[in-house]
């Protein structure tokens, strides 16, 4: 039986991802905050993002992929952090999903 914080963070990902299918308005923020992202860092070693207002940190994945796989300016040292929106309760949320974006990096 899975304890009330699972139960709570399986809804939550099926609510945010309920959303994410039917309104693309977050996804396409995300891939421009990427790409943005991407374009300045062609030529640095290390990159500090932060992260205001953190929600899910869904789209750092993607970014952590992009930055893995381009074949010139790979930096050697990159740092997310995230402060979370407390009114959302995204604290436990960042928490697991900073535990699997750790995992993914290596």
């Amino acid at each position: 039986m899975l304890s009330p914080p699972c139960l709570w963070l399986l809804r939550s990902l099926s609510f945010f991802l309920a959303l994410n299918n039917a309104c693309p308005y977050s996804k396409f923020a995300h891939f421009t905050a990427n790409q943005a992202i991407l374009e300045a860092t062609e030529t640095t070693n290390w990159i500090y993002i932060v992260d205001f207002r953190i929600v899910k940190g869904v789209q750092w994945a993607v970014l952590l992929q992009a930055l893995a796989t381009r074949s010139i300016g790979k930096p050697s040292s990159i740092r997310i952090s995230g402060i979370p929106t407390p009114a959302l309760g995204a604290v436990f949320m960042i928490v697991v999903y900073g535990s699997d974006v750790f995992h993914l990096s290596r």
